[in-house]
């Protein structure tokens, strides 16, 4: 584990394999602050609002099973659930084989997973679950409080947004984790469950046999403001690539609270060296960037001047980009390529009329704006490239 002082008396933390090439499990950052005193779920009132007849941990499993899930009984922590409106209500049991360990966690892992395997209850229908039922993963998780630390037996109490649960894609949990008595040891707030665009663990017969091929498009659409509201504490940082003369300057003074950082080119090199060597100045960027994440998140635009062939290459900064936010949910990233007769006041224009967009990617020719869009072959008869158990390697990619 890494530990790294972080802005506003937080602690920016990373957990990952000891490997040569390491595996980062887990970031975020902590924050020490008074609890404001003990507090406590009324068990039996939730209860009252649910289901007389409880889940049972054999039907729980069973399903699990059916969507190619076997969790063994070290990993089975789910007693019973209490399906209600809106809300689970789950009782833990930490496994026989793990109770030795009770005294070794303030959270212990076994009963944290317990706790994410009861969202299933989300997914029951009149009693039951139903085969097209699609699992969902915990993806990210935007707050958690370590009141008190767990016990074996436990009660978990799972709230959701009926507005973000109906997204279908992505929902959002809030977890309270409650000893016998209901008091609260373990809070999680904002837990985002997302669904594997393949299904998980889908059988030879759920899955579907047809196969599309797709290449990607530039198609022209105006700016469109993101649904999601942005943080007010969410710092924006614009990096120019090869800039003009005292455009980092004038980019600073015309737009409010911005952090502007230039990269140069490699001087004379051929287009193959320039983006080589502003790749590697981007990364350093990034991974400083990370190093000292707000709690707010940050904003990174990249802008980049190229005409003709050189946009294909410099747009492969964006699978740089993608790739961070992906593995850094705090992070929003963008592209920005513009011709290289754009001038100064057109590009600071351009730079912040595109703070608030959902695109990753955006190009401007000739004042005209263009994202990525994906179509779909015309032909009729599009063969699987894929043999059945083959093993392939596949790299590269836009970063999706």
């Amino acid at each position: 584990m890494d530990l790294v002082p972080g802005s506003k008396d937080t602690i920016a933390f990373e957990i990952y394999s000891d490997e040569v090439a390491p595996i980062i499990y887990c970031q975020g950052h902590a924050l020490l602050k008074p609890t404001g005193g003990e507090a406590f779920v009324d068990i039996d009132k939730i209860k009252s609002l649910c289901s007389s007849e409880p889940i049972t941990a054999e039907k729980c499993y069973a399903f699990f099973a059916s969507k190619g899930i076997d969790y063994g009984p070290a990993q089975q922590g789910v007693k019973a659930l209490y399906t209600g409106r809106n809300v689970i209500l789950a009782q833990l049991v930490m496994p026989a084989k793990l109770s030795h360990s009770t005294d070794q966690y303030m959270l212990h892992p076994s009963i944290v997973d317990a706790s994410l395997q009861a969202a299933i209850g989300f997914l029951i229908r009149d009693g039951e679950f139903h085969d097209d039922i699609q699992l969902k993963l915990p993806y990210a998780l935007e707050e958690m409080e370590l009141c008190n630390p767990c016990t074996t037996k436990m009660w978990a109490v799972l709230r959701y947004d009926q507005e973000k649960m109906d997204s279908g894609f992505v929902q959002k949990v809030d977890i309270d984790l409650c000893d016998h008595r209901g008091l609260v040891c373990i809070r999680m707030k904002g837990l985002t469950m997302r669904g594997s665009e393949g299904g998980i663990g889908r059988n030879e017969h759920s899955a579907s046999k047809d196969t599309m091929l797709l290449y990607s498009s530039w198609k022209e659409k105006d700016v469109v403001k993101s649904e999601t509201e942005r943080s007010v504490d969410t710092q924006r940082i614009v990096v120019l690539i090869a800039p003009h003369e005292g455009e980092e300057e004038s980019v600073t003074q015309r737009l409010d609270g911005v952090s502007c950082v230039t990269i140069q080119a490699a001087g004379k090199a051929g287009i193959e060296e320039q983006f080589q060597s502003c790749s590697v100045q981007l990364f350093e960027i990034i991974k400083r960037t990370l190093q000292n994440m707000p709690v707010g998140g940050v904003m990174l635009q990249t802008v980049v001047r190229a005409n003709g062939n050189e946009s294909s290459v410099w747009g492969a900064l964006s699978a740089l980009l993608r790739t961070a936010q992906l593995e850094h949910p705090g992070l929003i990233s963008q592209l920005i390529e513009v011709d290289t007769e754009t001038g100064t006041e057109k590009l600071i224009e351009i730079i912040e009329d595109n703070k608030d967009s959902p695109e990753h990617q955006v190009r401007y020719k000739h004042s005209n704006r263009y994202v990525i869009d994906w179509k779909e072959m015309e032909s009729k008869s599009v063969c699987c490239p894929w043999k059945d158990k083959g093993v392939y390697l596949i790299t590269g990619g836009q970063a999706e």
